[in-house]
Order: C-alpha cells, then structure tokens, then sequence
C-alpha cells in the first residue's frame, strides 16, 4: 500500500453484550492495535449491524483501503455474508482476510495455540472437551474433523464435537465413557463465550452437555473462557490480516 495513512482495518464479528464476548473482543481490539499501530480500527456485527453499512461509513470518511478481518473460527454462514456484503462494494479497493481455520495448512498454528490454552490444573486422566458452532449444512465437518483427528493424535483425551454438523456431541460421549473418564474440562471452541457456552455448554438446562455428560457420571469443569482472550489466537488473527497485503 503506498499511502498507508489512507488503509484501516474492519474486524466483523458476531454481536453479543455478554462480559465475556466483550472481553474476548476488547482483547482481539488490542492486539491488533499493538500489531499495526498506524491503522485505525473499526468494528462491524453481523447482528444486528452489516459489514456493508460499516464499509460505507468508512468510505465516506475518506479512506480508500479496508483490509476486512472475519473473527470466525471457520467459513460458514456468517464469514460469507461479510463476503457478500464486500462484493457489494468493489468500489473501494478492499480486500477480506480468512478465518482462523481456513484449511489444514492452519491446523498445526492453531492447536500449538490451543494447548498453551489448556487448564494447567488438568491432569493426564482428565478429558477436554471442545465445542464449536459448524452449521447444519456441515460446511466446515471437512476442517472440524481434520482438527478432531490432528488433536488426537497430540493428546487422546482431548475431544472435539460441534453443536451443528460434525464431529458430533453423541459420539464424543460415547468415546468418553468408553475411556473411563471421570472428570472432563469443557471449553468454548469459538471467538468468545457467548450464549453456546453459557447454556448449550455450561447451563442448567436438559440438553446442556455438562448436565448430559454429569448424568454419565463425569465430573464436569468448564472452562467459559473464548479464544479471542488468548493472545495466541488473537494474533492469528494478526497473521491473515498481514497476508492481506493492505496492512504492510
């Protein structure tokens, strides 16, 4: 970019109030900062906001480059809306950066991350549970399995399941009492703990996986903490938005 002065940074996210989502944004918020200190940075959600009318708010305060950065684990229904929404705005020179796991060639970057997230406290018997999103077309089983598979190989107690799509919930229950578990450390697979890590994960309700797997007789912790807290995924997020080009 010959006049950087003229380029800022959009991070799309899903909206959410929850202290956690706000932690897990205002972290992200950070660290991008302290990675390209001469960017200004905005904010579009996609609810109940849109990328679109972000990027025309930007345009008309006279910048010509927006390097787009998607806060999504992977590519599913939300990540291309914001690519809707740019493709509505060629006008303006933009350009949009990947998700956290865009192929498998991310896998490696992200579990190294995710293992220096793991509660210290956890012993070798004791199981993680991971939970991310998917959608129900199964868009990302192709990328959630890779992961589920490349995390077994590096530890067989940790489990992967999503709450849509695959690998899911039921056969990650399974392979637990097939294990002998008896304590489990449950954790959000998602940019920040929201709503699915309060309830779906963690809450009271019948269908909660901590009350499901509690009725297996597994002690159950979790851990209601988002990626975005941890500077290691936020700085992924830094890596695609380098690889924009608009940003150097």
């Amino acid at each position: 970019m010959d006049d950087i002065s003229n380029s800022i940074i959009l991070l799309a996210a899903h909206g959410g109030a929850a202290e956690s989502v706000l932690r897990s944004y205002g972290n992200i918020e950070r660290v991008v900062k302290d990675a390209f200190p001469l960017l200004p940075v905005r904010w579009a959600f996609t609810a109940p906001d849109t990328a679109s009318e972000a990027i025309q708010a930007i345009q008309a305060e006279g910048f010509s480059a927006i390097a787009v950065q998607p806060l999504f684990v992977a590519a599913g229904r939300e990540y291309n809306s914001v690519l809707s929404s740019v493709e509505k705005n060629k006008h303006i020179k933009i350009s949009v950066g990947r998700p956290l796991l865009d192929s498998v060639d991310d896998l490696d970057c992200f579990i190294e991350a995710l293992i220096n997230a793991l509660p210290l406290e956890r012993t070798t018997d004791e199981a993680i549970v991971l939970m991310g999103h998917n959608n129900a077309e199964g868009g990302s089983d192709r990328i959630f399995n890779a992961l589920a598979g490349a995390l077994k190989q590096r530890d067989r107690l940790i489990f992967t399941a999503t709450l849509k799509g695959a690998p899911d919930f039921d056969s990650v229950r399974h392979e637990l009492r097939l294990c002998g578990v008896k304590k489990a450390y449950l954790m959000p697979l998602m940019i920040a703990a929201g709503n699915h890590a309060l309830k779906d994960l963690a809450g009271d309700g019948e269908a909660s996986w901590r009350v499901r797997l509690e009725r297996d007789g597994i002690e159950c912790v979790p851990v209601l903490k988002g990626l975005g807290e941890y500077d290691s995924f936020a700085s992924i997020f830094c890596d695609k938005l380098k690889a924009q080009e608009l940003v150097i």
